[in-house]
Order: C-alpha cells, then sequence, then structure tokens
C-alpha cells in the first residue's frame, strides 16, 4: 500500500474530518481513504446519467400538468428611495 502525506491542513478542516470519521465508528485515515474513492471513483454516475435514472424511475407514472395562471400584474421595480 502506497503512503500520501498531505501537508498545511486547515486545522478547522482536520477537526470537521475527525468529527466525520467518529460519527461513522471509523478512523481519520478510513474515512479519508473513503472520501478519496468515492471522489476518484470513475463509475460514479454523471449528472446526465442521473437525471436518465430518474426518468426511467418514473416514466408510466403519468404525466403531472401544473396549471400555469396568467400573469396580470406587471412587477413592480424595487423603490430604493425608501
Amino acid at each position: 500500500m502506497g503512503v500520501l502525506t498531505v501537508r498545511n491542513i486547515d486545522e478547522d478542516l482536520k477537526r470537521r474530518l475527525r468529527v466525520a470519521a467518529a460519527e461513522r465508528g471509523i478512523s481519520m485515515e478510513e474515512h479519508v481513504r473513503r472520501l478519496l474513492a468515492a471522489a476518484t471513483d470513475s463509475s460514479a454516475a454523471t449528472g446526465e446519467e442521473l437525471l436518465r435514472s430518474i426518468r426511467a424511475r418514473v416514466k408510466g407514472m403519468g404525466d403531472i400538468r401544473l396549471e400555469v395562471p396568467e400573469r396580470t400584474d406587471a412587477v413592480k421595480p424595487a423603490d430604493f428611495e425608501a
């Protein structure tokens, strides 16, 4: 296994990593390993793939048509003089 050293980590970031690891019941090193693995996982869905997946799941549920009322009043500009 390789070793990776990261210097000059902000103390607040280190604290957040330590807290997140403790919440999961794992070491901070294990938490960072998992974060790095997830961040570099090429099999993670892209936004487009995610959209296709959602569309496939809801297909056949029927279309939802919302009635959009016609605008009757023009938008009044903000009064910055008040």
